[in-house]
Order: structure tokens, then sequence, then C-alpha cells
């Protein structure tokens, strides 16, 4: 008798059906509105205005805040909320408080944050009914759904190269100031982009460069990008005449070679002391 060769991946998709082992999901209600007041107020009282986070204040007090947040997240049908800024505001705070819970869970030693290269595909949190990872969030929904290069402004990685964490929600009625702002901020830390005249030299963070055809797709190259968030009037004076016309932004060469910045990957907390770069 011939015995038929099952292929091993269908044999283990079989199996886990057999015993009931597939991917846990939580029920979702649908819901008109969002709260993220909790969340809002602990970033008011744990982030400082240069988006330095007080990781020490977080755990001590406000992680149980942080956990029901995170629980209550889970619990939402986030495709039925009838706007898209409502949508994206959602997946924004749901991505920096699971990136906040996650430093968290690596006490007491938190600088292992550095050394650990499974932090952003962890699946240890349920949102929106099932385990997601924050490479899930931001590539597969935030990038894909909303094609607005502005998240990577709002989007913060717990590290110093990332852009600054807001010490608040994003709220779906103020999302596009905010976001804007955001950008703004971003760009003026010279910690993150900076313009040298003096050298005609363009320097910018390595988000730019790995997220290229975000920012292509939009603004036709990082040099839009940071002429639309720049709010120094001699920086885009100085670039608006080094540049092609913007027609021809893909194919032509700017006259100000661009280098992107090597990416801090420390953590951004604030330090018990408070260095001048934390306050």
């Amino acid at each position: 008798m011939v015995t038929r060769k099952i292929p091993m991946i269908l044999s283990v998709v079989l199996l886990l059906s057999a015993t009931g082992c597939t991917e846990k999901q939580v029920p979702v209600c649908p819901v008109d509105k969002v709260d993220h007041s909790p969340f809002d107020a602990i970033l008011q009282t744990c982030v400082n205005c240069n988006g330095m986070v007080d990781y020490k204040k977080l755990e001590q007090k406000y992680e149980g805040q942080l956990r029901s947040y995170l629980d209550y997240l889970s619990g939402i049908d986030v495709d039925k909320l009838p706007r898209k800024r409502q949508r994206l505001a959602f997946w924004i705070n749901a991505y920096n408080a699971l990136c906040l819970q996650q430093v968290l869970d690596l006490n007491p030693k938190r600088s292992a944050y550095l050394e650990d290269k499974l932090f952003f595909d962890r699946r240890n949190y349920f949102i929106a009914g099932r385990r997601r990872s924050l490479n899930e969030i931001q590539n597969q929904i935030i990038r894909e759904q909303f094609s607005d290069p502005r998240v990577f402004g709002a989007l913060c990685k717990a590290s110093r190269s990332s852009p600054s964490l807001r010490a608040e929600a994003y709220r779906p009625e103020t999302l596009a100031m905010q976001l804007d702002q955001q950008c703004r901020l971003w760009i003026a830390n010279k910690k993150h982009n900076y313009l040298d005249i003096e050298n005609n030299r363009l320097y910018l963070s390595a988000i730019f460069k790995n997220f290229a055809q975000d920012f292509d797709r939009l603004y036709d190259n990082p040099l839009g990008f940071y002429l639309k968030y720049t709010t120094d009037p001699v920086q885009k004076e100085y670039l608006l005449t080094h540049q092609p016309p913007r027609s021809d932004l893909r194919t032509q060469i700017s006259q100000v070679p661009i280098n992107y910045l090597p990416y801090d990957w420390s953590l951004n907390q604030l330090s018990s002391i408070g260095s001048a770069d934390d306050r």
C-alpha cells in the first residue's frame, strides 16, 4: 500500500485544527468613539516636554492604568469606527501604549531593550481582538491602510533616535494638527535632522532611509518632507534655491546631498538626575 506524505506545513495546520490550537482571539464590540483619556493622563504625567519617559514613575504608579487601557483596546472593533481619523488615532495610541508596556515588561533590567531582538515582534498583548506585535501594527496596519508618512513623527519606538513621544494621546478631532506639529518638532530637533548650510549637506534620521517609499509616495523624496515641515525660514529658502523644480524631483539629483544619521537605540528614559538633554 502506498502512503501519501502530507507536506509539513499542512500537517501542522491539520494538527492545530484537530486540537483546537488556533490563534486565540478575544471578543470585540463596535463603538462610536474610543476613550483615550486614560492614556492621555498617563502621558501627561510620565512624559516630559522633550518626549523623555519617566519609566520608574510609570512602573510604580501607572502600570495598572496602562494595562487597563490596553485591555480596553483589546475589546474594540476598530474596523467599525465610523471615521478614518478615529481608526488612525486608535492605532497610533495602541502602538505607543504597547511599546511602553513592553519596556516595563523588561523590568528590572530595562537596558535589555537594546539586546532584545524580538522586541518589535512579540505578541504578548491583545489589541482589537487578537495578539498584535509592534511591527504588525506599524507595517501591516498603519502604513498599509493609511499611507500617511506623518505617522513616523508620532510612533515612538522607545529609543533616543525615535521621534519624541508626545505628552498627550492622539485624538481624532485634533489628529491632523497633532501630526503636523509632531513633524515640525521632529524636523526641528537637530539630534534627528539638520541642515549644514556651510558644508551644503542635509543630515536626516535613518527613518527617512528605512521607509523611503512612504515619503516618496507623497513628497517625491525626503527633501520634500523636510521642506514642508521645517520652520526655519533660512533653511527653507536655501533648500528651495538648491533643488530641481518639483516636477523633476524624482529624476533629478538635489544639489544638497543627504546623509543619514546613525540610529541610537538607547532607551528614551528620563534619568534620575535629569541631564540637560532630558529636561
